[in-house]
């Protein structure tokens, strides 16, 4: 019976050696005062959120130290500007609507707003930036959706090859990147790395979308379960934890929680749908758990005592 026992702790200890990575978050509820929808999406390492509110209308926003800043495009039309990614030195990006109606990308830096298209799209978006300034995004070309990097006025596409249409994301320092695409079947995640494509899936679920990644390599997004609920996700090296917050509703038209960002310290950015289907920005965090070398030591310990107990059995029985 012990000699059962200490084989599955030993069991116990790889699998938990494995999953490596925390399974419940602490969350933190972000509202911009007076709007009736609000979303955090990028963050950055020393805590800044950029995201966007509406009241009624989209503007853009930064928040920092428990203030927030709005952040709108000069001349959008009705000011409407969404507020992406934002990087350790504090640069923005995302888009606006101009006075023709038309969706296009910006960076803001230093106090000061620029504004990028890619020629003939129907609309361009700034999703991400990093550290070096590059931008990643998605363009509609009126035919489908296109991933792009941005970088010294430089345009350089992203599709995943045989892809009815690929959206990209978020990019970290080594120029990685995540995003979805669509195949003919369903939404996927993926990582473009290295000038490779590398596909994935949240297990089990009916849409798999990639938003973020930080310069350790860890992804958040979204994925929906077969109810059509949204659910943030966490992937550590290829395990998976579900982000959920507790607020969020279950039911109704929106659903659930969506996770857009994460910074090099792990705190993770998204919103989730209330009652009345309104969104609420959040910050959540890991809840911590012994890390693989704890868990490895705790339970060596465990199996030996567990062998040392069968080693005393079989002495008592000579």
């Amino acid at each position: 019976m012990k000699k059962v026992l200490a084989m599955a702790v030993a069991v116990f200890v790889l699998m938990a050696a494995g999953r490596a990575m925390a399974e419940s978050f602490s969350f933190t509820t972000v509202n911009v005062p007076g709007s009736v929808w609000t979303g955090a999406y990028g963050i950055n390492g020393s805590g800044e959120i950029a995201g966007y509110y509406s009241a009624p209308y989209p503007n853009g926003y930064s928040y920092a130290g428990g203030s927030f800043t709005t952040i709108d495009f000069p001349g959008a039309d009705m000011n409407m500007t969404v507020a992406f990614g934002i990087n350790d030195t504090g640069e923005i990006t995302g888009f606006y609507v101009n006075s023709s109606g038309n969706e296009r990308g910006f960076l803001y830096s230093g106090g000061a707003f620029s504004s990028f298209n890619y020629p003939n799209a129907y609309y361009t978006w700034g999703t991400g930036i990093n550290g070096s300034g590059t931008i990643v995004g998605n363009l509609d070309d009126g035919r489908t959706q296109h991933g792009f990097l941005y970088s010294g006025g430089v345009f350089t596409g992203i599709d995943v090859p045989g892809a009815v249409g690929t959206d990209s994301w978020g990019i970290n320092g080594a120029g990685d990147v995540v995003g979805d695409y669509y195949d003919s079947s369903r939404i996927h995640g993926f990582i473009y790395e290295g000038g490779s494509f590398q596909s994935f899936d949240f297990p089990g679920a009916a849409a798999t979308y990639a938003y973020g990644i930080n310069d350790n390599g860890d992804i958040v997004g979204t994925y929906t379960d077969n109810s059509g609920v949204y659910h943030g996700f966490l992937d550590v090296n290829g395990s998976f934890s579900s982000i959920n917050d507790p607020l969020a509703q279950t039911t109704g038209f929106n659903k659930g929680t969506n996770a857009f960002g994460i910074n090099d310290e792990g705190k993770i950015t998204g919103w989730y749908y209330d009652a009345t289907g309104n969104a609420h920005g959040f910050e959540a965090a890991a809840d911590s758990v012994p890390e693989p070398p704890t868990l490895l030591l705790l339970g060596l310990g465990l199996t030996g005592l567990a062998a040392w107990g069968v080693v005393r059995a079989k002495s008592r029985r000579v």
